[in-house]
């Protein structure tokens, strides 16, 4: 609860978090062009983090080409831990616009919801299971430049009706937690006796 008033309290900067591998698929290249085609007054509000493996070599240096000259794009290497924690602790929106194929229902986004982040997202897979547009955050179009341009500017421009929505989802990470599922699976086994 400290941690989330902390970071919620700032809204200077709005540290933004990609939280996944590095893939085309995940929406990597979509996410990198809407940033750098935002409003100069926009991109520099927002902190853009990259977390995660590469696809592959090929991918690693695109990626490092795409971001060389953007100075609020960090890429943070593949985090765990503590580490991982204290980025998450930090960010207030988590990011994953996927268009992955076999995508099911990301642990990140569990992770986000956790942490107290607004998440924004497609309905890709089975996201649309864990996610509510309007609720957890703003569903956006798959494969959509534009899409995710429009839903960072307007995160940056009310950046305190986040809060509420980011707050919403740390009380639903409730609903995942090792407890619950273990209470769920119990009774469960004890309705089919």
């Amino acid at each position: 609860k400290e941690e989330f008033d902390c970071k919620w309290r700032n809204l200077d900067t709005i540290n933004v978090l990609y939280l996944s591998n590095i893939m085309k698929e995940k929406g990597y290249e979509e996410l990198i062009d809407a940033y750098k085609n935002l409003d100069i007054d926009v991109k520099n509000k927002i902190i853009l983090n990259f977390t995660g493996n590469f696809e592959s070599d090929a991918v690693k240096n695109k990626f490092f080409n795409k971001i060389k000259d953007e100075n609020n794009v960090m890429y943070n290497g593949l985090v765990k831990g503590e580490e991982k924690k204290s980025l998450l602790a930090k960010s207030h929106i988590f990011i994953l616009p996927t268009y992955y194929h076999i995508e099911a229902q990301p642990l990140s986004i569990l992770e986000a919801y956790a942490s107290g982040l607004y998440v924004i997202t497609t309905d890709q897979g089975g996201i649309c299971d864990i996610f509510k547009d309007g609720v957890n955050g703003k569903l956006i179009e798959k494969r959509s430049i534009s899409a995710i341009e429009l839903a960072l500017t307007a995160c940056v421009k009310d950046a305190v009706s986040l809060r509420p929505i980011a707050e919403n989802n740390l009380i639903y990470s409730n609903e995942f937690s090792s407890e619950r599922s273990v209470a769920d699976l119990i009774r469960l086994i004890e309705g089919i006796e």
